[in-house]
Parts: structure tokens; sequence; C-alpha cells
């Protein structure tokens, strides 16, 4: 429910002591009932301001109304909001975040998923012949000798230290490699071929999944302020 200010919208409770024959002002848009036209068109004037704040996004300055429309589009997309992208997300906040803000949260989280993939995500392979959907089946931590790391061509090196982003401390990208199997959207995988020890540069995924604002939407819905840290909600995870 839309919010003004810190506050959450509360319609007004129906009156208990109307007569067949009174008078009553309906307002379909909160499908309150008012027996005082002042009280019916301050309730208009209010909800066609745009003061109003959507609770899902945190998106300001807009009218009741807009503020319904952005819940509900929100909520529509969390839906389709995929479980192999959204846990391990969930995994990062609740073992390795002491966030207490949610911004400095989404940048974390924003600068992990940028560069690292997931365990059973599906992502589309660029690497050799045109691109391919595949889904990772297996991601491999490579240990690292003399302080350095090797990509998968063995010609480039580069120093093997941890990447501190703000409170995640990340391994840097080029420690993992993937397997993945090449996936067949007619006729399931095809073949189970799989593409082994394959690098972070040569795997996409849709740049919807890990925007700043989609991050944001799903920590707002799935996380809580517990002790001035965000912490998952109970039932989400």
């Amino acid at each position: 429910m839309p919010s003004f200010g810190r506050k959450q919208f509360k319609p007004s409770p129906c009156p208990t002591d109307l007569k067949p024959d009174d008078k009553v002002f309906h307002l379909p848009l909160t499908n309150e009932i008012f027996t005082s036209y002042d009280n019916f068109f301050q309730r208009q004037i209010a909800l066609s301001s745009m003061v109003w704040t959507c609770s899902v996004t945190g998106k300001t300055g807009l009218t009741f109304e807009e503020a319904l429309d952005s819940e509900k589009n929100a909520q529509e997309t969390l839906k389709n909001y995929p479980s192999s992208f959204a846990r391990p997300i969930l995994y990062l906040v609740y073992k390795l975040s002491c966030r207490g803000r949610i911004e400095d949260l989404v940048n974390d989280i924003y600068f992990f998923v940028k560069d690292h993939f997931l365990l059973g995500e599906e992502v589309t392979y660029s690497g050799g012949r045109g691109r391919k959907d595949v889904i990772i089946k297996k991601v491999t931590y490579i240990d690292v000798e003399n302080d350095v790391v090797t990509n998968q061509h063995n010609d480039v090196k580069k120093p093997a230290v941890f990447v501190k982003r703000g409170e995640l401390l990340i391994p840097p990208a080029e420690r993992y490699m993937y397997d993945v199997v090449i996936l067949d959207k007619h006729n399931g995988d095809a073949g189970n071929k799989v593409l082994e020890r394959v690098s972070h540069q040569d795997l996409l995924r849709s740049k919807c999944l890990w925007a700043r604002n989609m991050i944001r939407v799903f920590l707002k819905n799935s996380c809580r302020t517990d002790h001035e840290r965000l912490n998952v909600k109970g039932g989400v995870a």
C-alpha cells in the first residue's frame, strides 16, 4: 500500500450507522465511503497530489494511483525473478554482509553479480561460433600459487588479491571457472553437451536481472532491519 512520508495509507473505515436513505460519497480508487462531501473532496485532492511513495520500489513523487500501479508492476516483476539468481543473493546478505543501509547493500550485491555467475543460472555462452543458451552446472574456485591468477588461455596474469567492495570480501572473477550445459529450447539439453572451465568473460546474463533498480526492489522486499543490520526476512529464503 502506498505511503505518505513514512506513514502507510490506511483507508477510512466504512461508517457503521448508515441508514438506507443516507446520502454517501464513494471513492472507487480506495473503495472508501464518506458521509461528508468535504471529507470526500479532501481525500480526492490528497490522492491526486504527487506526494505518495511506492512501498515496493521506494519511488517518490507519485500520485496515489501511480504508486498503486508502481507497486503492482514491481510485484509482477518479482514473481518472475528466477530462484537460481535470487537464492544466492539472499545467501550473500545472510552470510557475508553487515550493511545497515539499503543503498550500500544494493551496491555490494551489484558489484558481486556484475562478473560472477551462479549455480543453476541460465545464461548465454558467447565463446566459439555464435551464442548459445547454457545452464551453469558447476562452479570451481581456482587456488592460486605465487599470488597470481592465470586465465583459461594461460596468457594473462593478474595479482590474485581479494577485492573489497563495501562489506563483501569478494575474490576476483578470474578465480572462478564454470562448467556449463548447452541448452536446446525445444528438446531440453543438447545431448548433455558440457563445456568445461568456461571463463566469466565468455558468459552473459540479462542486464535487467542485475540492474541496480531491480536488485533494490528485490532486496527491499526480501530484507528487514535487525539490530541495525539488514537481514533476510523469515520465510523468504
